[in-house]
C-alpha cells in the first residue's frame, strides 16, 4: 500500500491500486444505509404520534 489517502465526506479512504479501498467504501456505505434506514423509523414514529396527537385533540373537542 502506497500510504495515500484522501478525505471524502469527513471520512478517510485509503487510495489503493484500483482506486478507493473497497473495504472502506463498503463499510461507509452500509453506515450510510444503516443510518437512512434509522431516520425512516423515525420518521414513521413521528407521523404516528402525531395523527394519535391529531385524534386526540379532535376527540377532546367532541367532548368539551
Amino acid at each position: 500500500m502506497s500510504g495515500k489517502v484522501t478525505n471524502l465526506w469527513g471520512r478517510e479512504f485509503n487510495i489503493v491500486k484500483e482506486g478507493l479501498s473497497e473495504e472502506q467504501v463498503v463499510s461507509y456505505v452500509n453506515e450510510l444505509v444503516s443510518n437512512h434506514d434509522a431516520l425512516v423509523q423515525r420518521q414513521e414514529h413521528l407521523s404516528s404520534l402525531t395523527k394519535l396527537a391529531e385524534r386526540t385533540v379532535t376527540e377532546a373537542e367532541k367532548l368539551a
